[in-house]
């Protein structure tokens, strides 16, 4: 009997010893610890949860152009500087014009001549115009009946003419003839005959040169009727002309001549007008590369133009998160140059492809702004975005430094104020954000829960606040 109760006593006082070793060791779960400091409170609550993603990514711009001139030549005006706002439209830069002034001159001459040509061929003859043309028929006709009977009248000249000069040559060989014959007779010398043969000689060259004078009277009078025959068909083909109309051929002809010299003048005007370079937007000047005097070929940017309502965040979110994005969905960015200022955005593309470095697999998203503002953003800033993916009203919430995580079994826990007195609560949780934290099962609405420093005991590990 007395050993029955000594193993009892024995029994007793053993689970006296573990029931006070627990309570020491796993004190935080089942008492307050006496070296716990309260450092911050918050109270539970019903509100709505915004559940957020966080992303970090640089600023950028959508529309950027590198200017060119589209013609060279050398640069005589710059009218920016970089840091300049210009608009749609402003002539940022000009090149020497002179070459192209000259040429656009050339163009409009060149078209004046071609249309008043053809106004000319569409013109209606009037009566002065016909009356003119059969004068000049006629005219031309009877200069070819004065033609011809010059050219019979020169032929019969001519022929009489020669006829004449060949009696007159005749006499002067009988005359020749018989004054030889009779030196002979007389036993004279014939030196004695030098006068008459003169005149023989005379006589007989005189037939030549009346030939001559007779021939080209007669090709004078045929030249001049050639002359008048053309001069009578040009006037009759005016004439048919002018009663008839001008030839579709010609006109045809002509209005084609008109369209070659509007092309020519559009293209000089296009000349003149590369010279000028001008701003294709609206927006800021980020770079210039050309000074007074400097000669650029057509297509090498010079000037390049940044559209700073363009700009947008190009984000890196990683595949965890990647998920909940949709495109529309409103941003919250802020920039590390000022970050005591909120701009809202909206994500307007959600990229494909996958980028990964040091085994970590994320994607571009992509915000623009939704309203301008005071504030200089500059292309390549860093900028913080907090998306909104999700709004959950009616939710019992917790904030979400008070929620922490034991690193040696993974539970989930808060300290909760009883009396003043801080004790540790296994939690359930669910949706969260960096501010707030769903509470699923482990407080109620109203509850007061704590931030708490604690010493560390064996087998007690508290991990740092869960980064949720």
């Amino acid at each position: 009997m007395k050993k029955w109760l000594r193993g009892i006593s024995i029994g007793v006082f053993l689970l006296a010893v573990l029931a006070g070793l627990s309570w020491w060791l796993l004190g935080p779960d089942l008492r307050p610890s006496p070296d716990v400091e309260v450092i911050r409170t918050g109270t539970v609550r019903r509100g709505t949860l915004n559940v957020t993603v966080n992303a970090g990514g640089n600023i950028q711009a959508v529309r950027e152009a590198q200017l060119a001139f589209n013609t060279a030549g050398s640069i005589t005006e710059i009218n920016v500087t970089v840091g300049d706002t210009v608009h749609r439209g402003d002539m940022l830069a000009r090149l020497d014009t002179t070459s192209f002034e000259d040429a656009l001159h050339e163009a409009e001459l060149s078209l004046a001549q071609a249309e008043l040509s053809l106004q000319t061929l569409r013109k209606p003859a009037d009566s002065a115009d016909l009356e003119l043309a059969k004068l000049r028929m006629q005219e031309a006709s009877q200069a070819m009946k004065v033609a011809e009977l010059s050219r019979a009248v020169a032929e019969a000249r001519a022929a009489n003419d020669i006829d004449r000069a060949r009696e007159l040559a005749e006499d002067a060989a009988h005359a020749y003839q018989d004054y030889l014959e009779m030196l002979d007779r007389y036993g004279l010398p014939e030196g004695l005959a030098a006068g008459i043969t003169a005149m023989y000689m005379e006589a007989e060259g005189n037939v030549g040169i009346t030939q001559l004078k007779g021939d080209y009277a007669i090709q004078q009078a045929k030249s001049q009727w050639a002359s008048a025959y053309q001069r009578y068909v040009q006037a009759k083909r005016d004439l048919s002309e002018l009663e008839s109309g001008a030839d579709p051929y010609q006109i045809r002809l002509a209005e084609l001549q008109v369209a070659s010299a509007e092309l020519n003048l559009d293209q000089r005007r296009a000349d003149l007008e590369a010279a000028e370079l001008r701003a294709p937007m609206d927006g800021v000047i980020t770079s210039s590369d050309i000074e007074i005097g400097d000669t650029v070929i057509a297509g090498q940017p010079v000037i390049t133009l940044l559209d700073e309502k363009s700009l947008t965040a190009e984000l890196t979110v990683d595949e965890i998160d990647i998920g909940k994005l949709q495109v529309g969905q409103p941003v919250t960015l802020t920039l590390d140059a000022y970050p005591d200022i909120a701009l809202q955005g909206v994500i307007d593309q959600i990229g494909i492809l996958p980028h990964q470095r040091s085994g970590v697999v994320s994607y571009s998203v992509r915000a623009h702004l939704l309203e301008p503002t005071s504030i200089a953003i500059r292309q390549g800033m860093t900028v913080n975005a907090v998306v909104t993916v999700q709004e959950v009203p009616d939710l019992l919430l917790i904030p979400s430094w008070a929620v922490r995580t034991d690193q040696a079994t993974g539970d989930v826990y808060t300290y909760r104020l009883k009396d003043g007195i801080p004790e540790r609560v296994t939690l359930q949780i669910g949706l969260f954000n960096e501010t707030w934290s769903e509470v699923r099962a482990g407080l109620e609405e109203g509850d007061t829960v704590a931030l708490v420093s604690e010493a560390t005991k064996l087998l007690e590990f508290h991990g740092p606040l869960s980064g949720r």
